[in-house]
């Protein structure tokens, strides 16, 4: 059932024709195997990406917030469009966000987990499951298998760069705690909106993080 969501899920999101349908994997196929017990999805593949979870442990001090700063950004953007799409993820964990060094791409993976939030939908909201490993990074709603909304993914993603950059400035982190308060009702609902609070954070603070530059995002080798 899982994988007959993220399907379903893909396919939503490609329904339309849109450039930031770039953060999100392109279905290629969708079958069942082992005598039609189980399902098997095929996306494309993303050969020079990292997941969040192999990233961090190449530096040990954390991220640097400028590169901090354009996955949020990215990350928010996919989160974004999801939602006006009537989706929500439901498993904005380290293992699924996929990072491509070259040119600052961020794609979300593993739509299993993913939930319709639109108008017609009449069908249970709540996510249906959580990674064990990963619980740190949930609210309570999805503890409690109550609705899910847009807040739950942009608590998600506040949890997740708090976790990525644990050097981030002072506003950073007060921020992203604004983002993941306990009750739902009090979190930031729009995806774009905060987008836009971001950036205005980004102005205030001015250097080294507005005005925005490129700066070259450089993975190192694994240690042995």
């Amino acid at each position: 059932d899982l994988m007959a969501q993220e399907a379903r899920a893909l396919k939503k999101l490609h329904s339309e024709d849109h450039q930031l349908n770039r953060h999100f994997p392109e279905l290629l196929d969708s079958f069942l195997h082992s005598e039609g017990r189980k399902r098997a999805n095929v996306t494309e593949r993303y050969d020079a990406f990292h997941a969040l979870s192999t990233l961090k442990p190449l530096f040990p001090q954390g991220i640097d917030p400028r590169h901090g700063v354009w996955m949020f950004r990215r990350l928010l953007t996919g989160l974004g469009r999801a939602h006006d799409m009537g989706l929500v993820h439901g498993a904005v964990t380290p293992d699924n966000i996929l990072i491509g060094a070259a040119d600052h791409a961020v794609v979300l993976i593993d739509w299993c987990y993913s939930v319709v939030i639109d108008d017609e939908s009449k069908t249970d909201n709540s996510i249906k499951a959580l990674v064990p490993m990963y619980k740190q990074f949930y609210p309570e709603e999805v503890l409690a298998k109550e609705s899910a909304t847009p807040a739950t993914d942009l608590y998600m993603a506040a949890r997740l760069m708090d976790w990525l950059i644990p050097v981030a400035p002072k506003p950073f982190r007060a921020f992203f705690k604004g983002v993941a308060l306990t009750k739902q009702s009090m979190r930031p609902q729009n995806a774009w909106l905060l987008l836009e609070e971001f950036d205005l954070l980004l102005k205030k603070i001015g250097e080294p993080f507005y005005p925005r530059r490129w700066v070259e995002f450089t993975v190192p080798s694994a240690q042995n």
